[in-house]
């Protein structure tokens, strides 16, 4: 066996030669900056003594202080040493922007604050680490490991993060206006308060992620998984949610005014006091979704399943549920059904109908009624007295004026439709 060592431009190189044909050759850095890294090699046994290295890998290093040079993180970068918990400390007008560090290990470090804007970190790993209030304006995460990553407050505007991996991060706060989040992971992830206007989410796993206060509007979440989302009071106006998953969610007073959720899946969501205006739900799956209190007005919910849904007390001016599944709604008629449409409804005989006058008229098929005028009755079943419809109808009509959706005067007043 032979033994040799080697001293070059600061490397303490040592290696020992086996008779056996293979050579094993360890590698013992010191570099300025304190780091101590070590490395195995292994190479053929007829080179002279001189390896050519078939394998090179990075068995430890621990950095003893912050690095404060971009050359000396670009070291480090370089020879994969890691970089778990140590700050980069540049001087003022230092960046790394524009970089390439694609496929980088920098998993755990912390780059917070710094100029990153249009540097490339495709493929790399960043898993817990903490680039919070950093500019990444158009820089490029596509495939990036960030699980639990630290973006709080980063300006990620126009980034590319396709199929990026963001579960359990933190970009509470953060602009990702116009960012590109195709396919990406945020499932847990928060991005309360965060800003996505514009932003691409289609086909997104957002399961249990958390948009409390969240600003998306015109953003789009084609396909996108929000499954027991918190959204509470996020701004969802004109976004493209159509045969997005929302089971579970709460968007308990967020603003969906023109969103489009065509054949969304909502069941058991809560959507109390939203914001639905001239949204489209044709064919979506409301079953036992609370719309309780949500403003419906103009909103076009044909042929939705809603079996066991909640609409009491929903604002239900000019909308549209044509042939849709009332089957053991709940609904409480109000002054602002008067132009409802209910024609084609199925199983409006199974639902619990109750007026705000009063009137009790759960199990009544008034689909039977034809289009429901002030001369019109309603009956429980056909044993009992009727219940007269024009004192109820009159007091919706004398409300509906009152507020302002019915001339005081009308020369022809609406009907229910049924």
């Amino acid at each position: 066996m032979i033994s040799q060592e080697k001293k070059t431009g600061g490397f303490v190189k040592s290696f020992v030669k086996t008779t056996a044909g293979g050579c094993l050759f360890l590698v013992f850095t010191a570099v300025a900056g304190g780091s101590v890294d070590a490395y195995i090699s292994t190479f053929p046994d007829n080179r002279n003594d001189s390896p050519l290295v078939l394998e090179t890998r990075a068995l430890t290093s621990v950095y003893k202080k912050d690095i404060t040079t971009k050359e000396g993180f670009l070291e480090a970068v370089k020879y994969r040493r890691s970089l778990y918990g140590i700050k980069l400390r540049l001087a003022p007008g230092v960046t790394l922007s524009g970089l390439d560090l694609s496929g980088a290990n920098l998993d755990g470090v912390d780059l917070s604050g710094l100029d990153m804007s249009a540097t490339n970190f495709s493929g790399a790993s960043l898993v817990w680490a903490n680039l919070a209030g950093a500019n990444l304006v158009s820089a490029r995460f596509q495939g990036t490991d960030m699980k639990g990553a630290n973006l709080e407050g980063a300006n990620l505007r126009g980034a590319n993060l396709k199929r990026a991996v963001l579960t359990g991060a933190d970009l509470h706060g953060a602009n990702l206006e116009e960012a590109d989040l195709e396919e990406a992971n945020l499932e847990e992830a928060t991005l309360s308060e965060a800003v996505l206007r514009h932003a691409l989410l289609k086909k997104a796993d957002l399961t249990s992620i958390n948009l409390a206060g969240a600003d998306l509007e015109n953003a789009s979440l084609w396909r996108a998984n929000l499954e027991d989302a918190h959204a509470t009071g996020a701004n969802l106006k004109n976004t493209n949610m159509a045969w997005a998953r929302l089971m579970g969610a709460d968007l308990e007073g967020a603003n969906l005014e023109n969103t489009s959720l065509w054949q969304a899946d909502l069941r058991g969501a809560c959507v109390k006091n939203a914001n639905l205006k001239n949204a489209n739900l044709i064919m979506a799956d409301l079953r036992g979704t609370d719309l309780e209190q949500a403003d419906l007005e103009n909103t076009d919910m044909k042929w939705t399943l809603m079996k066991n849904a909640n609409l009491n007390n929903a604002k239900m001016t000019g909308t549209d549920l044509a042939g849709a599944n009332l089957e053991n709604v709940s609904i409480i008629l109000n002054h602002t059904m008067l132009f409802t449409n209910f024609m084609g409804v199925q199983n409006l005989e199974s639902a619990h109908i109750s007026t705000d006058t009063g009137h009790n008229v759960n199990g009544v098929n008034i689909g039977s009624l034809g289009r429901l005028i002030p001369g019109g009755t309603f009956k429980k079943n056909p044993s009992e007295d009727a219940v007269p419809f024009s004192s109820i109808y009159d007091s919706l009509v004398k409300r509906a004026q009152k507020e302002g959706l019915l001339p005081k005067a009308p020369r022809s007043l609406p009907g229910l439709y049924f």
